[in-house]
């Protein structure tokens, strides 16, 4: 049985490797300090107040842009679509009555609005290669002692294509894809292979009517105001090769869902998202592979459809906005049920799991300093237990639910040629049930005796240094306590003559206090060149 990698992104990253993910996150700040006054950063709508995946790959997104001008656009004019339909209509009274310059205003008239029916298409290319070298030690939380070490290097050509097609000045099509070939060179095992992926990263259609807009389809959604380490923006599946590759722009996986906003003053978001999501990091493992072809899955006998909402409202105040939001949606770190030892043989459940759950957010601004926090209160969310049973020395991994409540505080500054932002975490689990442990929370050499309550908090630091024009590094840090892990990555980005092409070095590391339990360290060391044409 091989669950290295899956054991790699539940355990590992689910803990606090994966908010070391969200560090490269902040390429887009820079971009944003740069295009947007600090006021109108703290006052802009929720998902356009962080860049998004589409800046960080391809140096802007059009879809969103698209959608800031048509809202100014319906906004100026409101009445202005109807006039138009009213003339395709039925705007000939009595044609038998026309003049000549009837009909040349008639001609004149019916060629600008063929010209504002008319279909538009955009499209973006982009192709990256990055090699480099990954080791990682997975501090015994995986079920084959063999698979708890691991040193690779790699080799990838990635294309990515978007596409924007309008149908309308209020109507269009949007998609993402990526195509990617790996090369990949075990040196523990000894072995090579090659592997092809092909993902869509989003693929939807958006219309908008006034103040109302709608988008259907494979969707990524943008929750909470803090860029780092926030607790709330949770309603995707995470990407686990994302970490794998640093390619942590690509952090989310699409949720096949739709969205209703209103759009004004204040800000009133509908979310759905009707399909069972698999958990993220087992859907590459070869077991999960092995599970859904042999049809032994125990969800297979489940329907696919599920009752996920969420609905969000936002509102000035004074001179920042505040979002509160409540959900019923499927949890990212999914139910994981299983047990090896030498004596028996192993097994593996998962289930997909809906919780509950309310979020807040808000950004303030403080003279040349923007204060954001996220919160979220869950009536209970899924954890991960692991540990060693004496009795055969059979390794547990399961997952408890338990009430949580989290939040997420950063404040940002913007400063000539760098940036700043101090991130401060915190997460608190309620009722822990005995005969646990809990991974990232917790480090002991036996399972707790009794119910408990757990703290988990994290200091990070971001900077971002401008030192010309064609040079900059991002730095980032992250501590957590009192289960002690240290994560830090730099990424140094060059753009000789322009925004077309693009090197980067991305260095990633992270190392936890030895686990008691097992006797080992978590820890990971990655580097990658990388290099980037948008044609």
């Amino acid at each position: 049985m091989h669950l290295s990698r899956s054991l790699s992104a539940i355990g590992v990253w689910a803990g606090t490797l994966l908010l070391g993910s969200s560090l490269y996150g902040t390429e887009p700040f820079s971009q944003a300090w740069e295009d947007k006054p600090l006021q109108l950063l703290a006052q802009s709508d929720p998902d356009a107040t962080n860049a998004s995946e589409d800046e960080v790959l391809l140096g802007g997104d059009e879809s969103d842009t698209e959608d800031d001008e048509l809202l100014g656009d319906e906004s100026e004019d409101p009445e202005g679509s109807g006039d138009e339909d009213e003339d395709l209509l039925g705007g000939d009274d009595d044609p038998e009555d026309e003049d000549s310059a009837g009909l040349d205003e008639d001609l004149d008239s019916d060629e600008e609005e063929d010209e504002e029916l008319e279909t538009s298409f955009f499209m973006q290319q982009q192709y990256r290669a990055f090699g480099g070298s990954s080791s990682e030690e997975r501090g015994g939380l995986v079920q084959s002692s063999s698979d708890d070490s691991s040193h690779k290097d790699y080799l990838v050509n990635a294309y990515q294509f978007s596409a924007t097609l309008e149908t309308s000045p209020y109507d269009f099509f949007y998609f993402r894809l990526l195509a990617r070939v790996i090369l990949q060179n075990d040196r523990i095992k000894k072995k090579r292979n090659e592997d092809y992926e092909f993902l869509m990263r989003e693929a939807y259609f958006s219309s908008q009517e006034g103040n109302r807009r709608y988008r259907i389809g494979a969707l990524q959604f943008k929750h909470g105001k803090v860029d780092v380490d926030s607790p709330i923006d949770i309603l995707n599946m995470g990407n686990p090769k994302s970490l794998e590759y640093l390619s942590l722009e690509e952090g989310k996986l699409p949720v096949i869902g739709v969205r209703y906003d209103w759009l004004g003053a204040s800000n009133f978001s509908l979310f759905a998202a009707p399909f069972r999501q698999k958990t993220d990091g087992t859907e590459y493992t070869i077991q999960r592979r092995e599970l859904d072809e042999s049809g032994i899955d125990n969800n297979t006998t489940e329907s696919v459809f599920r009752p996920h909402l969420g609905a969000t409202y936002g509102f000035g105040v004074g001179d920042g906005k505040m979002t509160i939001g409540a959900f019923r949606w499927f949890d990212k770190d999914n139910n994981i049920e299983w047990t090896s030892s030498a004596l028996l043989s192993s097994s593996y459940k998962e289930k997909d799991t809906t919780i509950n759950f309310a979020t807040l957010d808000m950004d303030v601004p403080l003279g040349n300093y923007v204060l954001k926090a996220d919160a979220g209160w869950f009536s209970k969310k899924n954890f991960y237990s692991y540990y060693k049973r004496t009795s055969d020395n059979a390794s547990i991994f399961s997952t408890v639910q338990v009430p949580h409540t989290a939040v997420a505080l950063s404040l940002e500054r913007k400063f000539d040629n760098f940036y700043l932002m101090p991130v401060f975490s915190h997460r608190s689990l309620a009722k822990v049930p005995s005969e646990t442990h809990i991974i990232g929370f917790e480090n002991k050499e036996t399972t707790a005796s009794e119910e408990r309550d757990l703290q988990k908090s994290q200091f990070g630091l971001v900077f971002i240094l401008d030192t010309s024009e064609t040079w900059n590094t991002t730095v980032s840090l992250l501590q957590s306590a009192p289960f002690k892990q240290t994560t830090a990555t730099n990424i140094w980005t060059f753009k000789p003559g322009g925004e077309d092409h693009e090197f980067q070095l991305k260095l990633f590391h992270t190392a936890s206090e030895k686990l008691l339990m097992t006797g080992k360290q978590i820890k990971s060391a990655k580097a990658f060149l990388q290099y980037q044409y948008n044609l």
